[in-house]
């Protein structure tokens, strides 16, 4: 199950009064912005943390002299009512909204039939105005200079475009521990970015030191392939000379679980927990993963264990999954709004003004956050939880400060990723996973990308497949293949792809 933050949504609103147009507006308007919650975010502690951001937000505000002072309205589901339903009401009640920021709801992987796609939904119950419009002003060509064309691409709906939101990609890298490696004599530039390139160096580590040099937690189907996954259903897998195919029974799956399989059984590879004591000597651990936004490879410094350590990363920019929407959080403009004209200035300010998008994203200077030598942002772990893990959602984090794991230049790093990524996507499809929910539930009881029940471990194929605690990894692959095929794979399977063609032939693609 996986859970999209809201918190940062409460930064975003005082913030975004302070970007966009640059000109004034007559007169002193209220412009409400109504943002949804994460699951399991407390309403009362919603309100308490916006109405302190909105505090500061129209004291910006009022400093941009823009004319109007900004109201923020938290949104959370209810017992038998989700954010859309809300929404409807407040429209039906004729409640003033006028900016709406929506994020990607609750992705629930054990019970799919109750996921929402909250940007589709708002989109196809007329929440939400086009922006189309706004998009072709001088406004919209601002917009269009610090957001890739690629997400308001993929912010389409049946045509058109109802909310934008920027997504900085994450490229997956193999960290390793540079001290470690100096102290037994490896330059850390000679490592391939392949990590099973490194097999032969990797054996002359565990015959010089007797450690196995790689530490992981678990085996995953994320590794290899450029596949787009789907969230619903993580086994569920889409590449362009494929379609949707189940990622278990692809060829790159298979291959990178016997190699795996193999280096454990020659003292290569550990599982971290079942096989490792506290502090083992290693040269490369999962404990050291990192989300990393750079293509080049670089240092960065962390602490473990209460010590800090000198950390190498290298991208691993051969093989790498995709994720385009991301979340799919969303803003726009609300259907009903009487202030058009105020709400596009906040939401053209909320993206485009580099000081709002700081704060919403990091939080206050010096107070949530501190920059380096080097200009980079360095977030205090006793920020607010909000903008220190969910910021970047409700605002353009392609205009922020980088961190020292993030490009410098995000639009070219977003740009290259994209390019060389992404390819051809079905740019704005979006999978209905209601009329196939049941077998993806059984699909999903089965084999999960994230394998968590601790009554399971250890006793069922899935989990010791993924901890390698097989005799023969194809033989446990088959096994697991023909129970998600009996569970219904071959339905999921079929249903999306019917989905995407009928999406395509709609679409002109």
């Amino acid at each position: 199950m996986k859970k999209k933050g809201c918190l940062i949504l409460f930064l975003v609103i005082c913030v975004t009064g302070m970007i966009g147009c640059q000109k004034e507006l007559p007169g002193k308007q209220k412009v409400v912005w109504n943002v949804t919650c994460p699951a399991g975010f407390e309403m009362m502690t919603a309100e308490e943390t916006f109405k302190n951001y909105e505090e500061k937000l129209n004291v910006i505000l009022d400093e941009k002299k823009v004319g109007y002072e900004v109201e923020i309205e938290p949104i959370a589901a209810e017992t038998g009512k989700n954010e859309v339903d809300i929404l409807k009401e407040k429209k039906s009640q004729g409640k003033q909204a006028d900016v709406i920021t929506i994020l990607g709801g609750l992705i629930n992987t054990e019970a799919p039939e109750q996921n929402v796609e909250l940007y589709k939904e708002c989109a196809e119950n007329q929440i939400l105005s086009s922006l189309d419009e706004l998009l072709e002003s001088d406004a919209g060509e601002e917009l269009k200079k610090v957001i890739p064309k690629e997400d308001l691409e993929n912010a389409r709906i049946n045509g058109k475009t109802y909310g934008i939101s920027a997504v900085f990609p994450m490229i997956d890298a193999t960290v390793y521990s540079k001290d470690t490696l100096q102290e037994i004599g490896i330059d850390p530039k000679k490592l391939s970015a392949d990590i099973f390139e490194n097999e032969q160096m990797f054996r002359e580590v565990k015959e010089k030191t007797g450690f196995a040099p790689y530490q992981v937690r678990g085996t995953s189907i994320y590794t290899k392939g450029k596949y787009w996954i789907n969230s619903s259903c993580p086994v569920l897998g889409y590449r362009e000379d494929t379609g949707f195919i189940n990622l278990l029974d692809t060829k790159e799956y298979r291959e990178y679980m016997r190699k795996m399989w193999q280096w454990k059984q020659e003292g290569l590879l550990k599982i971290l927990g079942f096989e490792t004591t506290n502090n083992e000597k290693c040269i490369v651990t999962d404990e050291y993963a990192m989300e990393n936004y750079r293509m080049e490879r670089y240092e960065v410094k962390a602490e473990n264990n209460g010590k800090e350590e000198t950390l190498y990363v290298v991208p691993n920019i051969e093989q790498d999954n995709v994720d385009p929407y991301w979340g799919d959080n969303k803003s726009g403009i609300a259907s009903w709004s009487k202030n058009r004209q105020y709400a596009e200035d906040f939401l053209v300010r909320l993206f485009t003004d580099e000081e709002i998008a700081n704060l919403i994203q990091f939080g206050e200077r010096g107070t949530d956050y501190s920059l380096d030598e080097e200009g980079k942002a360095i977030v205090k772990q006793q920020s607010n939880i909000i903008t220190r893990y969910f910021g970047y959602q409700y605002t353009n984090p392609m205009i922020t400060y980088s961190t020292p794991t993030m490009s410098e230049d995000k639009l070219a790093y977003a740009k290259e990723y994209h390019e060389k990524y992404e390819g051809n996507l079905p740019r704005g499809f979006r999978m209905d996973v209601r009329p196939i929910a049941e077998e993806v539930k059984k699909v999903n009881q089965i084999y999960d990308a994230v394998i968590t029940s601790e009554e399971e471990k250890n006793q069922t194929l899935e989990w010791k497949l993924y901890t390698l605690n097989v005799e023969n990894t194809d033989q446990a692959i088959d096994e697991i293949v023909s129970k998600v095929d009996d569970a219904g794979m071959g339905k999921i399977v079929e249903e999306t792809n019917r989905q995407l063609k009928e999406w395509q032939e709609k679409n002109g693609q």
